[in-house]
């Protein structure tokens, strides 16, 4: 177990991309070929966190636990580094080994390391200790956020219910808080609705989209298809739109999404900023909805774009959480089908035009994946109910 922590933790340490003391006469090389070992330290970081996550995913919940336990180890050690690597190593348990943190919760508040999604699974006595210490926090913005958002994730009947309180007689506290309590619950992938329940937006099975020269060749072309050409033309910049998904609903493995059909296809434009919508008939079709708003007020003549690879990803295995991408921003690998989303900024399910109600989130793109030194995610969101679907964009 020593020696499994151990290793965890050297690969957990940041690499030291300019070495210290170095010779003037290695400083000159280094200049010299700064852009070949910038190449070089980012493939050593991304097998790094390959293997770490490799690690992570086979870890039983009582060897979860010790690296937990080494993690609060060296935040109590109180240096600057240990407390980054507290904070890496304890997100990665929460999201990759599922049952680690069971018993370790009372630690965390103590710690007031209560954020994210570690909370996922916490028990009814953690989520009595967040709201007394709400309370407690009152006056501070930061506790106030970090807590609501780990009741959040916890998202109980009991949290549903204060969040419904809070909705419909806001505390003293609200004033301080940029969105209202119950907004909190998006950042934990569900919504509250009119009558105070818990609506979910994400689902609890993920697949990875790996690259096509890692799978199988019995698996490719699969039943998902990523970047593909549409056959229809944006109506605001002209440009042939894009297929981000491009789902066979007939696949076992996509039953989880829940969408009974033959074929689903998610479209939307490179080009224009805003995202568009479009109306599918879960047989193939996606066309052009009237919902879409007018022609947004944009100079397109001259705005060449680099259209995205086609064919780069397909469906790979299931992931061991639905979890394992948040916190992973900027990672290859993160690209997935179902989940939760790696948020880059805040928490966006846009609304359906038709029923008003909040889309479901069905996968996510990092563009790292088919684009060398690429940057931002593309999401997907679907209202099975209306036919409606959209994407969104979000990057730093």
């Amino acid at each position: 177990m020593d020696d499994l922590v151990e290793t965890i933790t050297n690969l957990e340490l940041p690499l030291e991309w300019y070495p210290r003391n170095l010779l003037p006469e290695e400083q000159q090389y280094l200049h010299e070929h700064w852009t070949e070992h910038t190449q070089h330290m980012r493939a050593e970081q991304e097998a790094r966190e390959r293997q770490l996550f490799a690690l992570y995913r086979r870890l039983s919940p009582e060897q979860g636990r010790a690296v937990a336990l080494y993690a609060l180890d060296l935040f109590d050690a109180g240096r600057y580094r240990s407390q980054y690597l507290t904070e890496r190593m304890l997100l990665r348990v929460a999201n990759l080994v599922p049952g680690a943190l069971q018993g370790l919760y009372s630690e965390l508040i103590e710690r007031e390391l209560f954020w994210r999604s570690q909370h996922c699974e916490a028990d009814p006595t953690t989520r009595d200790q967040l709201l007394l210490l709400l309370e407690e926090k009152a006056e501070d913005l930061g506790a106030l956020s970090t807590i609501l958002e780990a009741l959040a994730w916890i998202g109980d009947e009991q949290v549903q219910a204060q969040f419904h309180k809070w909705r419909q007689s806001p505390p003293t506290w609200r004033s301080l808080l940029y969105i209202p309590p119950h907004g909190y619950a998006l950042l934990a992938g569900w919504e509250l609705t009119e009558d105070g329940k818990r609506r979910n937006l994400c689902h609890t099975t993920a697949y990875e989209l790996i690259p096509t020269k890692h799978a199988a060749p019995e698996a490719t072309p699969g039943p998902v298809g990523v970047i593909e050409r549409s056959e229809e033309h944006c109506r605001w910049c002209g440009l042939l739109l894009t297929t981000l998904f491009d789902l066979d609903l007939r696949d076992p493995r996509l039953a989880f999404l829940g969408v009974r059909g033959e074929r689903l296809r998610i479209a939307m434009c490179e080009r224009c900023p805003d995202p568009i919508i479009t109306d599918v008939d879960l047989r193939g079709g996606s066309h052009w909805s009237a919902s879409n708003p007018s022609k947004p007020e944009i100079e397109y003549e001259g705005w060449e774009i680099e259209p995205l690879p086609k064919g780069k990803l397909v469906l790979g295995p299931q992931r061991r959480t639905p979890y394992e991408t948040i916190g992973a921003y900027q990672r290859r690998g993160i690209s997935q089908l179902g989940g939760y989303p790696e948020w880059v900024q805040d928490a966006e399910y846009p609304r359906c035009p038709g029923c008003q109600r909040r889309m479901t989130f069905l996968g996510q793109l990092e563009t790292l994946d088919i684009v060398e030194h690429a940057e931002g995610i593309y999401y997907a969101f679907l209202c099975a109910d209306c036919g409606k679907a959209t994407t969104g964009y979000q990057q730093t």
